[in-house]
Order: structure tokens, then C-alpha cells, then sequence
């Protein structure tokens, strides 16, 4: 049962949509991201202190992006792979919006919460994936804080898995990403190599097809994309993301919590 007051936060946290109309609301957001009690047990054993317990905010912060970015026709009678899902906010609106969605997922917890909530969930290495493992080309890819351009051996690595998500993709399939980008904990930080490497990321997707814009600094919170070394979207078949500022110059790759 939802408190009245994680209802207030709930309310306080939707925007009104910067354009076209609203796809959920919060009464629908809360509808569609219901957990029940097998779900919140699987999550409590995270081992991520994030992930490890229930936050109203991941929803309605995903309802964010949805509403802005994306009209009903992306979702109806769609096949979406979602990459990373997390708390499955994203998938559990998509399916509420008549998607069917599968997730890739290599955290055994959260493998187990998307089946839990009644999704297929791949348990299999991002950079292994082909059509023929998700079964079929999709209409839609989301992917939200889980690429990480400075653990990949070489530059031409890194171009190879934007290939690899981009072969993914029906020919009139949409993309939405969002990326993380820092050096490994264990390593000293190295800021020339970490803004190369945005850079190579950027450059591959630009490569495949993709549109690159840059990310607010005000949206930062209303998507919750507050990532260290994200500076962009990384977007296709969404003609909202257009009129948004296109890169100019090199990015910064600053930290961020």
C-alpha cells in the first residue's frame, strides 16, 4: 500500500510533458509498476545499495522520458528489447502501453525479479547479442545507464557493440540511450582517456545511424540521467529528440553522482 505522502512525492515529481500529449500519468504509473510480494523480496536481496529497495521516483522519472519523448505508436503492438532494466520501470510501462518487452539482464537478483514480474529476461553478455538470440528484430531499443565505453579493450571494441545493438533493429525501429562512461574502480582516474572514449562512443553511434544530441543540464533530475561522463542521447525514429541541441566540440567528461 502507498503512503499518502510517497504519494505526494510521487505527484510532485510528474511534469507536464514538453510535447504532444501525455502517455501515463502517475495514477497510471502507479498502476503499471506494482511489485508484488515475491518481487520486493527479490529486490530487498541486491546487493546494489540503489537497487536493493523500492523507489516511486524510478517510475515516474521513466513516465518523464516516455512523455516526452514518445508517442503512443512506438509502444502498441510492439517488440522492445530493453537493455539493463534494473527496477523494470521502463518495462512495466511499455507493457502497460501494449509492448511486449524482453530484457537482457547478467545480475542473477534482477534476472530473477524480471521473471518474477512476468518478463522474458536474457541472461546473456550484452556483446553476444544477434537477432537470433532475442529472437527477432525489434521495434524499439531502450538502454539507460548501462554501457560503459572505458571497460572495452580498444576503441574498435567499442564501435563493435554499437554495431551489435544497432543490428538488433528492424528497419523502422526507434532507439533511446543514455550512457555511463568512467574509468574502473580499480584504476586511477584517467580524464583524457575517459573523454576519448565519449568521444569513440559518440563517433560509432553517429557511424550506425544514430542521432546524437546533448543532454540538458536541467533534465538531468526529470530523467534522472545524472551519470558520470554522459554528456548525450544517443536516439533514432524519435523526431521529438531533433529539435534539441546537436554536440559542438568535444565533451567534458565531468563526474557525476
Amino acid at each position: 500500500m502507498t503512503s499518502s505522502k510517497d504519494l505526494a512525492k510521487l505527484r510532485r515529481k510528474e511534469l507536464p510533458p514538453k510535447a504532444g500529449e501525455r502517455l501515463m500519468d502517475w495514477e497510471a504509473v502507479l498502476s503499471a509498476c506494482t511489485y508484488p510480494p515475491a518481487a520486493l523480496e527479490i529486490i530487498g536481496e541486491s546487493d546494489f545499495t540503489t537497487h536493493n529497495r523500492v523507489g516511486l521516483h524510478r517510475h515516474i522519472r521513466a513516465s518523464n522520458v516516455l512523455n516526452d519523448f514518445f508517442s503512443r505508436e512506438h509502444f502498441e503492438g510492439k517488440t522492445i528489447l530493453e537493455l539493463g532494466p534494473g527496477h523494470y520501470s521502463f518495462a512495466m510501462l511499455a507493457r502497460a502501453l501494449g509492448a511486449t518487452v524482453i530484457c537482457v539482464e547478467r545480475y542473477d537478483v534482477h534476472v530473477e525479479l524480471g521473471r518474477a514480474l512476468g518478463f522474458e529476461v536474457l541472461d546473456i553478455d550484452f556483446r553476444e547479442l544477434t537477432p537470433e538470440k532475442v529472437g527477432r528484430p525489434v521495434d524499439g531499443l531502450w538502454m539507460k545507464g548501462a554501457f560503459n565505453a572505458c571497460v572495452f579493450r580498444t576503441d574498435e571494441d567499442v564501435t563493435d557493440f554499437v554495431r551489435i545493438k544497432t543490428a538488433l533493429l528492424a528497419p523502422e525501429a526507434w532507439g533511446w540511450c543514455v550512457t555511463v562512461n568512467m574509468t574502473p574502480k580499480d584504476q586511477p582516474p584517467d580524464l583524457p582517456f575517459l573523454e576519448h572514449r565519449i568521444e569513440v562512443q559518440r563517433s560509432a553511434y553517429e557511424q550506425f545511424g544514430w542521432t546524437v544530441r546533448m543532454i540538458d543540464e536541467a533534465d538531468r533530475k526529470r530523467y534522472a540521467v545524472s551519470y558520470q561522463g554522459s554528456p548525450y542521447y544517443f536516439v533514432r525514429g524519435l523526431p521529438r529528440a531533433e529539435s534539441m541541441p546537436a554536440p559542438t566540440g568535444v565533451a567534458r567528461g565531468e563526474h557525476r553522482s
